[in-house]
Formats: structure tokens, C-alpha cells, sequence
């Protein structure tokens, strides 16, 4: 991605986090949760993004 000219990434559940941090020098982000993207995720259903209104 640094080559694409970004300045950082998210890797999203991340683990084992310790392979990120040798391969490529990931930091993690302290007192950070899955939100709500992890529901997403785990449903299978990839095809619908979430409403935001769900989960305020």
C-alpha cells in the first residue's frame, strides 16, 4: 500500500498479531474494538453494507 502512496493501513482482525509486526512492522491501536463491522462480517453477507443507524 506504500507504494500506492497511502500512509497507513487498518488490518481488521487482525491475528496473530505478532506475524504483522514482523512482516511488516504493524503497530495495534490500543483499546480498539471490532465495531460494527464484525457483525458484518461474521453474517457471510458481504453483498449488504450496514446502516450506521444500527449501531449508534
Amino acid at each position: 500500500m506504500k507504494l500506492k502512496g497511502y500512509g497507513y493501513a487498518i488490518i481488521g482482525g487482525a491475528g496473530p498479531a505478532e506475524f504483522y509486526r514482523e512482516a511488516v512492522g504493524a503497530e495495534g491501536i490500543s483499546n480498539s474494538t471490532s465495531g460494527l463491522w464484525k457483525n458484518w462480517v461474521e453474517s457471510g453477507n458481504v453483498d449488504e453494507i450496514p446502516e450506521l443507524a444500527e449501531y449508534d
